[in-house]
């Protein structure tokens, strides 16, 4: 014979009805569990992987960046090395990196020239900013 939620309340009867249905509340949660990981793990469901392929870099190049500087008010290159995997252009210059990417559900198209100028500016404001903390200590 399958006891029902009531026949348990009714054997219960010391104890407090918030805590019965507590106990029932986790019970059924427990059984909601145990259902999903069986669907889960059973052979009915496929689950399909996109065959996701990495983006392959490309080498380190050379570039130089040109910016004024806040504090001496004069020119400054920056010399720093990128490179891209076709949807994100990576900069870095001594202990600095920087990063850009292009949002593809948004509908952006790579393009490897706006993400350098982006990346090489974010690698300046980095720059400036370590120099700013360097003065300050």
């Amino acid at each position: 014979m399958v006891e029902s939620k009531i026949d348990r309340v009714q054997a219960l009867g010391d104890m407090k009805f918030s805590d019965v249905m507590a106990a029932a509340f986790e019970e059924d949660i427990a059984k909601i569990l145990t259902e999903i990981c069986t669907l889960l793990v059973s052979d009915d469901i496929k689950v399909e992987k996109k065959n996701l392929k990495k983006p392959k870099w490309s080498v380190w190049k050379v570039a130089y960046y040109y910016y004024v500087d806040p504090f001496s008010k004069s020119k400054k290159d920056l010399k720093f090395e990128y490179r891209h995997n076709g949807k994100r252009v990576q900069v870095r210059s001594g202990a600095l990196s920087a990063m850009a990417s292009c949002n593809e559900e948004e509908g952006d198209k790579f393009d490897l020239e706006f993400g350098l100028r982006l990346a090489a500016k974010r690698l300046v404001v980095k720059k400036i900013a370590s120099e700013v903390e360097s003065k300050a200590k």
